[in-house]
């Protein structure tokens, strides 16, 4: 059995000082707090084209667009007019519907402008993106991505630099089916 006993904890024929445990708790805490905000730092944007970060299909926290590189061709919205950007690439491992989105059920809107590309640094084309069609004027894009292919995904300030969630969900591609009629 175990009791308390004023600064002495008694547990199975063993005591410890109330002190040891609260300093055990307080480690364990700050273990558990460490484990749970790690994802979220390693999972910050990064502010140029060059060390844009790697992004599997899951839900990501910018905490401010502020990079400081802009993607030379924008592809949504107006030309021009943002200051900053957040870069990441996603590149999927097989063939997919993909859907980047700043609208979060749940989570209050913020107005964003989205870029999706493919390419390499330098040599971005335009794929993709949106500007303002989710609720809040938030970003929905979706669009058909291939195996192997590196996608890279730019969120600008063209209305804020406030901060926002998104995220990024794959299915199975959408088919277009071709009708054809038969000849003899």
């Amino acid at each position: 059995s175990h009791y308390f006993t004023g600064r002495v904890y008694k547990f199975a024929n063993h005591t410890m000082p109330i002190n040891t445990i609260k300093t055990i708790m307080n480690n364990f805490y700050k273990l558990i707090l460490t484990a749970l905000l790690m994802p979220s730092l390693a999972t910050m944007a990064q502010d140029n084209c060059a060390s844009a970060l790697l992004i599997e299909p899951g839900y990501y926290i910018v905490d401010a667009v502020n990079g400081t590189e802009l993607p030379a061709v924008t592809c949504s919205g107006a030309q021009g007019g943002a200051e900053t950007a957040e870069w990441y690439t996603y590149t999927p491992d097989a063939d997919y519907n993909m859907t980047v989105s700043s609208y979060i059920n749940g989570i209050t809107p913020v107005d964003t402008r989205m870029h999706i590309y493919t390419g390499t640094c330098g040599n971005l084309t335009c794929v993709g993106g949106d500007d303002d069609t989710g609720p809040g004027y938030s970003s929905i894009a979706t669009m058909n991505v291939e195996a192997g292919v590196t996608y890279t995904i730019v969120w600008d300030n063209y209305w804020t630099n406030a901060g926002f969630t998104f995220s990024l969900t794959v299915t199975d591609p959408i088919v277009t089916l071709v009708g054809f009629t038969p000849t003899t």
